[in-house]
């Protein structure tokens, strides 16, 4: 948090120690997720095309009057399936260590967010011990923006009504 050298974070330190801390962990969990996604090659069409050949492969060779051109074409297109196949084994592992790298790091995300509360609730609390300025240095925005359940509070609050004037006093002159 390059905004915490720009103010005294005494007060909260161990917060931010923690919040730091959680957030290295974070990015490097996400760092691998990225990592193994990059590595599983996301989406790949390529099983289903290999079924696909498969199933036709099957069917054709049901038709007992193929000509030996169209058993052969049927042979290579399912050798071709079958080293498909065969070369997305791998793929597997990777999309098992994918699935890892992701649970691994949404474990993390509590931590991450309980770190990141407690660190704002001590930036807050750092008014009262002299230091009205470092929840906004730090996080950009006021302590409280208004809100309540969720709702915003209006831009321009109603104001009240102007006290109308007593009747004057009739004098007993």
């Amino acid at each position: 948090m390059t905004a915490a050298k720009s103010v005294n974070t005494r007060p909260p330190q161990a917060r931010l120690e923690a919040f730091s801390r959680a957030q290295r962990a974070y990015a490097a969990a996400q760092g691998r997720v990225d990592a193994a996604e990059a590595a599983a090659l996301m989406h790949l069409p390529v099983t289903e095309k290999a079924r696909q050949i498969h199933a036709l492969v099957t069917a054709l060779q049901r038709n007992a009057g193929l000509s030996k051109a169209t058993q052969q074409a049927c042979e290579a297109a399912d050798k071709a399936a079958r080293a498909a196949e065969k070369a997305l084994a791998p793929i597997e592992a990777l999309q098992a260590a994918l699935s890892q790298a992701r649970q691994a790091r949404d474990a993390l995300v509590q931590t991450w967010e309980k770190t990141l509360a407690a660190l704002k609730r001590g930036a807050r609390a750092a008014i009262d011990d002299g230091e009205p300025y470092l929840y906004t240095t730090l996080f950009g925005q006021t302590a409280r923006n208004g809100s309540r359940n969720g709702k915003h509070a209006p831009d321009n609050p109603p104001t009240a009504a102007p006290p109308v004037p007593a009747p004057p006093v009739a004098s007993a002159t």
